[in-house]
């Protein structure tokens, strides 16, 4: 019986630990998303080290809350992209090189009017709003987010390599 009810308590204690995605997106990115409709979700971490792929498409119900909320933020830029972010995105191609996407292709539509958001999670990152030196390490630790204002929709990627 006492076994039983152990496990019982386990459940319970883990079974609250598994956040809603849209929680963990919300608090990433500073604004809340809580409200919105989650289209699409994969997420391949979990692995050696917890390296992986998250990706969501999120269609917003509330644009203007949103936008209010990521007002000011040094992490939120306005449209075009960086030419770093633009490459780990869309890659990059000239007749002698190329490079990328680092996501799958043709998930992200291009983007003209909106926003963009870019946090450096790597540990040898020396300002986390910066992605100047996105491509000169041996791997890649970022979260980005694109959001489509003329569409609602919220694109967001996470990468750990």
């Amino acid at each position: 019986m006492k076994k039983f009810f152990l496990l019982i308590i386990c459940i319970v204690f883990l079974s609250g630990c598994a956040a809603e995605p849209l929680d963990g997106i919300s608090d990433t990115l500073g604004g809340d998303v809580r409200g919105a409709e989650l289209t699409y979700l994969t997420d391949s971490h979990g692995g050696f080290h917890g390296d992986g792929e998250t990706v969501a498409m999120i269609r917003m119900t509330e644009v203007s809350a949103f936008l209010e909320d990521i007002q000011g933020s040094a992490y939120w830029h306005p449209l075009p992209l960086s030419e770093n972010l633009s490459a780990a995105v869309y890659g990059w191609q000239t007749e002698t090189e190329g490079f990328g996407p680092l996501f799958p292709e043709d998930m992200i539509p291009s983007v003209e009017n909106g926003c963009w958001f870019f946090l450096d999670r790597h540990p040898e990152a020396t300002d986390p709003a910066d992605d100047t030196d996105l491509h000169s390490r041996s791997s890649w630790n970022f979260t980005a987010a694109i959001f489509d204002a003329d569409t609602g929709i919220l694109y967001y990627l996470e990468l750990d390599t």
